[in-house]
This record gives C-alpha cells, structure tokens and sequence, in this order.
C-alpha cells in the first residue's frame, strides 16, 4: 500500500513539474512573440531622414516611449503608452518635412487628433483635434472647430511655423452629435480649400454628397 501511495506521489509529482515546464515555455513564447511585434512597431512606425531628424518608439518595461528629433536635439513626449498593445491611441505618422513631424491618433468614435511634434528645440508639443487635411510644404494643417458660445462650425487652416490662422465658418446639417458627420471631404492644395458638405437628407441615408454643397476658398497663410 505504501509503495503504491509512493508511486502515485511520484507520478502526480511529474505531472505538476510538466504542468509548469509547459506554463513557463508558453509564457515565454509569449514574451518572446511580444518582444519581436516591439521590434516590428519601432521599424513600421519609427524613421529615421537623411537630413537627421528620427522618430523612434522604445519600450521599457511595460511602457512605450516616443523620441524624436534631429541633429541638434532629442526629446521624449511627456505621453506614455503600454507596449504590449499597439492601438489606436498611440501616435504614429502622418506627415513630415525638415520643420514638423506630425502624428495622429485615435481616441474614441468619433475621436481623433493630431500631435505636432516641432523639430525646433525650443518649441513644446502641440495638440490639435478633427484634423482634415494638410500641405507639407506650407507647413498647413486643416483641422475642426466648434465655438459653443457662438454656436459655429468652423474650419481652421493654421500654419504651423507661422502661427498664423484664417477661420473658414460653413453651414453643416442639423440634429447630429457630432458636426464632423456633415463633412463629406476636405481637400486643400496650393493654398486653396476645398470643403464638401452632406446635406440632412445625404446623412440621413448614408449618401455621398451630390455636390451641390461645395465650399471653395483661397487661403494664403
């Protein structure tokens, strides 16, 4: 009887120390499966120009760090985000030149955002909301604007460098949540603004705007 208890000891003694073999080799395959789609977010989302500036994504621990800069400097953005789930709210690129880099993210739906990230020492990180459309060469963002207090919908054209803005106010349909749905597409090229709105009805049944409600404005800023 004794020998038969033995036996089963030893036996249910293998058993747990195979039960944790195999828990450890999982987790660590885990961890290693984690490790390598690090290294693949800071080669897809990271860069590094010929003229110096670089954007890089560094993992510590369970936090992820954004460092970017150039030649002369390196910073990191005060924002932290964990490194084992690369989602939406993590800032990735969306455009650069020799004086930003500029990300986007997500922050719900709808909600989106932009960083800008100058590449002059000096200057701190700048957040703007509902971003629609942009010209690298000008250093132009176009993004959206409500003022509760007026009750208007307006676009806004910022020059980055310049710190110059021109407020474009438009009419947007009524009874939504949110004005952003009322915007069909925004296109600005060569310092002139295109704005195509929907109509109550276009929104009302999922349709694309036919057109009729275009906005055209020269914008030099």
């Amino acid at each position: 009887m004794n020998r038969f208890l033995t036996i089963l000891v030893i036996i249910g003694v293998t058993s747990c120390d195979s039960i944790v073999d195999k828990s450890v080799e999982r987790k660590k395959a885990i961890l290693s499966s984690m490790e390598t789609e690090r290294k693949n977010w800071e080669y897809d989302w990271g860069f590094e120009r010929e003229q110096g500036s670089f954007l890089r994504y560094i993992c510590e621990g369970e936090n992820m760090f954004i460092e970017y800069g150039n030649k002369d400097f390196k910073k990191i953005m005060e924002d932290t985000f964990p490194c084992t789930d690369p989602y939406t709210a993590i800032p990735r690129l969306w455009w650069d030149n020799n004086d930003f880099i500029c990300l986007r993210f997500g922050c719900g739906s709808p909600c989106w955002g932009t960083k800008i990230l100058s590449l002059n020492k000096e200057d701190t990180v700048q957040t703007y909301m509902y971003q629609y459309g942009y010209d690298d060469k000008r250093n132009v963002i176009i993004y959206l604007e409500y003022e509760v207090e007026t009750d208007k919908q307006l676009l806004v054209a910022r020059n980055l460098k310049s710190k110059e803005i021109k407020e474009i106010e438009f009419e947007a349909c009524d009874n939504v949540a949110f004005i952003g749905y009322c915007i069909d597409s925004v296109s600005y090229q060569r310092g002139e603004l295109f704005l195509r709105t929907r109509n109550e009805e276009e929104l009302r049944k999922g349709m694309d705007s036919k057109g009729s409600n275009v906005l055209r404005r020269k914008i030099e800023i």
